[in-house]
């Protein structure tokens, strides 16, 4: 075997060369290289220790090497060692922040300024060069804005995106997209640069087959960085960038604001790049204030699109008071209705009035998972004799059909329309149908006490005279019925949990 004749030093670099990937089945392949990656697996095992699912925690200590505070101090490690880089899959930025210990500041900035490895990291960076960014101006720029108790998060951040050759899964600082906050403003103006032309340079060159190993080349997934709230907004745009990566595949989000209002809103333009939503499968959007002009240009492209999930929400200052309800899921329609496999439409929170009634589902081809609530299904002051029942509304390829309410007794009408010889249309139109979901609120449990630990119960349909039980009685056996009483914040299933599971704030 060739390497076996190559001098010790020489094959060194090549094992280093093959971490983190290839390290474990390179030693396996001869004694010679085996012996060789013996002197590397201490730092292997510590490197994919501390870096495979890279979180900020800790104070920023120089002399904790487990912890991380900061983009800024990451960026120093990697200057360190290029290394960790490759190390990390997982990547959540979202607790980015300048330590609040002044000296541990100080000793993040005597470090980049005594190093000339940092510079040199930016000096040898083909995305700054084809930004036109001056490496020297980012690192006083850095520097500065590292002095600030608010500090800049954005430039760091979007520094260190264009080193992540390995990332899968990303989730962005808190600060990334907030309106009127986010690096997107204060990077405007004088400053040395500004983001959008290196995340125009990221995504030429991970979109680029000739480079494989580009940074965020492997990207598939975004995380949420921020829950749902009446105070929360982030622009849908800052996120455009990353959904024109070919690679990406699932994008989940909280408190997204893509309207064009004139005021507080902000509108979601016809994204610049080709491949903006090119491999998009599954979207989740809670707290999303949408118009359904902006839901159609966001969706529109997404010709892959399995599973969209949304969940309405008012936003600060009356933002999106009033929801046109009605062609925000017509918009949904005509735009992924032939590609859709599973579809949540919901209200959070809507403060104002709901233009809701939907009258077809016709454009739905493959949908086979339907939540949505009751309230949207028919509009106040409607003649329910003229409201499409679910057994003539639905479309054929239907499994599975949850249905939302606070309380179901305040819809009762509506239900006893909507399900009326649900059990003929299943025989006749929705032969696929095997699943009914009542989901609703827990306000206690039987005995009357208080229930606090217990998220979610699942009990058969409860036994009742009201007509729309009777309906659902006689789907059975062939369907499954269940009803599903939840104490969680929010009643759609895709936002159970949602903070916990996300670690994210509402706040």
């Amino acid at each position: 075997m060739a390497l076996t004749r190559l001098p010790p030093e020489i094959l060194a670099r090549v094992v280093e060369e093959t971490m983190p990937d290839g390290f474990e089945s390179f030693a396996v392949t001869c004694q010679a290289v085996y012996n060789s990656c013996q002197n590397f697996l201490t730092k292997h095992s510590r490197l994919r220790r501390l870096y495979h699912e890279f979180r900020y925690h800790g104070d920023g200590s120089l002399s904790d090497e487990s912890a991380c505070a900061s983009s800024f101090q990451l960026l120093l490690r990697i200057a360190d060692e290029p290394l960790i880089a490759r190390y990390i899959v997982k990547a959540d930025l979202k607790r980015d922040a300048v330590p609040e210990d002044a000296k541990i500041v100080k000793a993040h900035i005597r470090q980049m300024t005594n190093s000339g490895k940092f510079l040199s990291l930016l000096k040898d960076s083909p995305y700054l060069e084809m930004a036109g960014v001056n490496p020297s101006s980012v690192v006083q720029y850095l520097i500065s804005q590292y002095t600030l108790d608010d500090g800049d998060a954005g430039l760091a951040v979007t520094l260190l995106l264009t080193l992540l050759h390995n990332v899968t899964e990303l989730t962005l600082p808190t600060c990334w997209s907030q309106l009127g906050d986010g690096p997107r403003d204060s990077l405007e103006g004088g400053n040395p640069m500004k983001i959008a032309p290196l995340l125009d340079a990221i995504i030429k060159h991970a979109n680029d087959p000739q480079r494989r190993n580009a940074s965020l080349s492997k990207l598939t997934t975004i995380l949420p960085h921020t829950a749902w709230g009446y105070e929360n907004r982030e622009e849908l745009t800052s996120f455009t960038p990353f959904l024109s990566i070919t690679s990406m595949r699932n994008f989940s989000a909280g408190s997204c604001v893509a309207v064009d209002d004139g005021y507080t809103g902000i509108p979601f333009p016809k994204p610049e790049q080709e491949t903006f939503g090119f491999g998009m499968e599954k979207i989740d959007l809670i707290g999303f204030c949408v118009d359904p002009v902006e839901l159609r240009t966001f969706l529109l492209p997404m010709s892959r699109l399995q599973v969209f999930r949304m969940s309405y929400e008012t936003k600060w200052h009356g933002c999106g008071h009033d929801w046109d309800a009605t062609n925000t899921f017509d918009a949904i329609q005509e735009a992924v209705g032939n590609t859709l496999e599973e579809l949540s439409f919901s209200a959070l929170n809507c403060f104002g009035n709901i233009d809701a009634g939907i009258t077809s589902m016709k454009k739905f081809t493959k949908l086979k998972d339907f939540e949505v609530d009751v309230k949207l299904l028919t509009r106040d002051g409607d003649d329910l004799s003229e409201v499409p029942r679910l057994g003539d509304l639905l479309p054929a390829t239907i499994e599975t059909l949850c249905l939302l309410a606070e309380n179901f007794d305040d819809v009762t009408a509506e239900l006893d329309h909507l399900l009326s010889k649900i059990a003929i249309s299943r025989d006749e139109r929705l032969p696929n149908l095997k699943t009914i979901e009542m989901r609703t609120f827990l306000v206690s449990v039987e005995d009357g006490s208080e229930t606090i630990s217990t998220s979610e119960i699942q009990s058969p349909l409860p036994a009742s005279n009201q007509k729309w039980k009777q309906d659902l009685q006689a789907l059975k056996p062939a369907t499954i019925v269940r009803f599903v009483r939840t104490n969680d914040d929010t009643l759609p299933r895709f936002t159970s949990n949602f903070r916990r599971r996300y670690s994210v704030s509402d706040i």
